[in-house]
């Protein structure tokens, strides 16, 4: 068992986890009240590496982080990651929001999905309008169906995140959660579309030379802590919000 504290608020309240208690615990705390949202969720080492010795993030994971990526998850309407991530990781399909693979080339080959009993078998392809994905379709593994959602690309062949964010929205997927990977992470960062920051910062010290996800210079957020938790096995799980700068009042005749 492992013993979670709650230090930002400081009502130093604990849980042990697992336990029901502790999935109450932390759901009420990543729950948010707004019919919008982006939220990004990953999890690093202490140098930031967002991938322990085996590749996979598999290795820096946790309980409570289990936990915690459970609650963001049920929280939202659908799950983002890019398609190397799903490449090099692997998926198990959320409970409950939808997945979407955001992929420039439409090239899904190697990618490993895992059906979860109850959950939707339907994932979303994110792909630029006109790529093969578009023109052609998206076979996934036996018993998950393929969506796609052709979004207008950039004249480097990239995608907008903004576009990303409007595309799912448009289908009614309006809270979002982007899982990453760095280079994903760093195109949402960098346009952005993210409302707040959700971080478990592991314990250790991994072989990496990048930072779990680049910020651009001029691309910084501005953000304010809204939440932090710490356990007794060293690991911090973190919330920080973006301060959007305020609307200009109209102009007045």
């Amino acid at each position: 068992m492992t013993r979670l504290f709650e230090l930002v608020p400081s009502t130093l309240d604990a849980v042990e986890v697992p336990s029901e208690a502790a999935s109450a615990f932390i759901a009420a705390r990543y729950a948010r009240d707004d019919a919008a949202y982006v939220r990004l969720n990953m999890i690093t080492s202490l140098n930031g590496a967002a991938a322990g010795g085996d590749g996979t993030s598999d290795t820096l994971t946790s309980a409570v982080d289990r936990t915690v990526l459970r609650a963001i998850r049920d929280d939202a309407d659908v799950v983002v990651v890019g398609a190397q991530t799903v490449r090099a990781e692997g998926y198990v399909l959320p409970r409950s929001a939808l997945l979407a693979v955001v992929t420039r080339s439409g090239e899904l080959g190697g990618h490993r999905f895992e059906p979860r009993p109850g959950a939707a078998t339907r994932v979303l392809i994110v792909c630029p309008e006109g790529s093969p994905a578009h023109r052609e379709g998206v076979r996934l593994a036996e018993g998950i169906d393929a969506e796609l959602v052709p979004v207008a690309a950039r004249p480097d062949g990239s995608l907008d995140p903004a576009a990303i964010i409007a595309a799912l929205a448009a289908r009614g997927h309006r809270r979002v959660v982007c899982e990453g990977g760095p280079a994903l992470t760093a195109q949402f960062v960098a346009a952005g579309v993210i409302d707040e920051y959700c971080l478990t910062v592991a314990p250790t010290i991994e072989v990496g030379e990048h930072a779990v996800f680049a910020v651009a210079p001029g691309a910084r957020p501005d953000t304010t802590v809204a939440g932090m938790l710490v356990d007794d096995a060293g690991f911090s799980y973190l919330r920080a919000r973006v301060r959007r700068a305020a609307a200009a009042p109209p102009a007045t005749s």
